[in-house]
């Protein structure tokens, strides 16, 4: 059975109490996006990925992942997919964490 105090009351409390909460991490972390240093990527630009499955992983690759650059009308190479990846997971990982 609840205990006497009403529901509202229950609710502002447990409001404040996770209000606080928010106001501490966000006032402790600070957002920086997530990037890579330029000869890191510079290592891995020009090399060409075994797709495998004579071709077909390649295929599957283009047609599903590679995603076109508006800038230059051409679709992502490999490297370019994996950077655009990386990223986004970092920054969800540091975004949400």
């Amino acid at each position: 059975m609840f205990s006497k105090i009403s529901r509202v009351t229950r609710f502002a409390r447990i409001s404040r109490a996770v209000n606080k909460t928010k106001n501490k991490i966000y006032s402790i972390r600070k957002y920086t996006p997530f990037k890579f240093e330029e000869s890191f990527l510079n290592r891995y630009r020009g090399k060409d990925p075994k797709f495998g499955f004579n071709g077909l992983g390649e295929l599957v690759y283009r047609r599903t992942y590679s995603r076109l650059d508006h800038e230059t009308g051409k679709k992502e190479e490999w490297e370019d997919t994996i950077e655009r990846v990386v990223k986004g997971s970092m920054d969800m990982y540091y975004t949400h964490n």
